[in-house]
């Protein structure tokens, strides 16, 4: 309600452009947890520990709109 009263937000033909990316932020692989850990699908290939990062960007705002950081 608070930025509907202080901004009105840029439309292109009435639609708000919004560019949504999922992205692996990799960190120490010493680290041990299940949460982190992620195994790919080809079993030879090494463990390693990343977070999982989703983000709603508003093109054009230049702001982002939505940001998830997953263990």
């Amino acid at each position: 309600m608070f930025n509907g009263r202080t901004r009105k937000p840029k439309l292109y033909n009435g639609y708000r452009l919004l560019a949504v990316d999922g992205s692996k932020l990799p960190i120490t692989s010493k680290i041990k947890d299940k949460k982190t850990t992620i195994q790919n699908a080809n079993d030879s290939d090494k463990p390693f520990s990343a977070y999982h990062l989703n983000t709603s960007y508003d093109i054009l705002e230049y702001t982002y709109d939505d940001v998830i950081l997953q263990g």
